[in-house]
């Protein structure tokens, strides 16, 4: 196999050198003592691992000046450039999808309206989005890792199966399949929420903590976690679902069919409910958010009131 042509998949299916991969792409530039380091490894098996991923050019070493006396270092980091990558988020009356470097550096977006929240209609607006903006970058065949999808509820990874979503009324939608076909690329699906908590540990505030939460707040509630290094979804792949907490049994129908969940009580139709029950007129959870931070009068009162008692009901969990 010619070293253009070999799969990113087969160059890093042994998990020492998948390890290196990752702690190169969240950590870099680092030298191999640092690597071997982080990753509790001899040199010699860093050495060893190595020659692939700077043969095939997914990793580069460069040389960088000495602090103080000493010969200059050898550091590594990703090649950026090597692959692309198309990130999907499908919600509830919009999809929108992402072209990334290896770096997560954002080469192209855009997003989608959608007609309603079938699996048809929704996959049929990722499957679109994701070939108008591979048009859109150089050399996308030859350079295109795979599609990455978020869905909210609770998503089988493993199979790409959505096995139950409340925000979007799915049951048992193949996910994958679908999209693989449309497209011809890899496809992955987590947990939307799930999504984040990657990509914050790769790429963001988590690149330094082995365990954090990151919660979203908006038209349902989600809770995604890392534990010790590793993302946790529990024993049936429900560990974050905060949403669907039940609070009060007389409160507010929720999405799921059940009253007084914590999505009802603070999500964006909460907020919404609240002001339009007070009299405030307001189009979307936008204008309700730029009332409270820049309104006046009492549309500005009831609007800061609503998202405190949203607040509240999220400071129960």
């Amino acid at each position: 196999m010619t070293p253009s042509k070999i799969r990113f998949s087969e160059l890093v299916g042994e998990r020492t050198r998948a390890e290196i991969f990752a702690t190169v792409l969240t950590a870099g530039p680092i030298s191999r003592t640092q690597l071997a380091q982080r990753l509790g490894l001899v040199p010699s098996s860093v050495t060893r691992m190595l020659p692939p991923l700077l043969e095939h050019d997914y990793l580069r070493e460069s040389d960088t000046a000495p602090q103080g006396r000493g010969r200059p270092q050898k550091m590594l980091q990703v090649n950026p450039d090597k692959h692309i990558v198309v990130g999907a988020k499908i919600g509830p009356a919009q999809v929108s999808a992402v072209v990334t470097d290896m770096a997560a550096g954002v080469l192209a977006r855009a997003e989608e309206p959608i007609a309603d929240r079938s699996p048809e209609t929704a996959l049929s607006a990722v499957a679109d989005l994701t070939r108008r903006l591979l048009a859109e970058a150089p050399e996308a065949a030859d350079r295109v890792l795979g599609l990455g999808v978020g869905v909210s509820g609770h998503v089988d990874s493993a199979t790409g199966i959505c096995r139950y979503s409340a925000l979007l009324d799915w049951n048992k939608v193949d996910v994958a399949g679908p999209l693989r076909e449309a497209t011809g690329l890899p496809v992955v699906v987590n947990n939307d929420v799930n999504t984040l908590v990657v990509a914050e540990r790769w790429f963001g505030q988590g690149r330094d903590v082995d365990s954090f939460a990151v919660v979203t707040v908006g038209p349902g509630i989600g809770c995604g976690l890392l534990l010790d290094g590793a993302l946790f979804s529990g024993a049936t792949g429900l560990a974050g679902e905060l949403g669907h907490l039940p609070l009060d049994p007389a409160g507010p129908m929720c999405s799921c069919g059940r009253r007084g969940c914590l999505e009802a009580l603070a999500g964006d139709r909460a907020v919404l409910r609240h002001l339009t029950d007070s009299g405030v007129e307001c189009t979307g959870i936008t204008e309700a958010i730029e009332l409270a931070r820049s309104g006046a009068g009492s549309a500005q009162t009831v609007s800061r009131s609503a998202f405190a008692e949203a607040w509240r009901a999220c400071a129960t969990c």
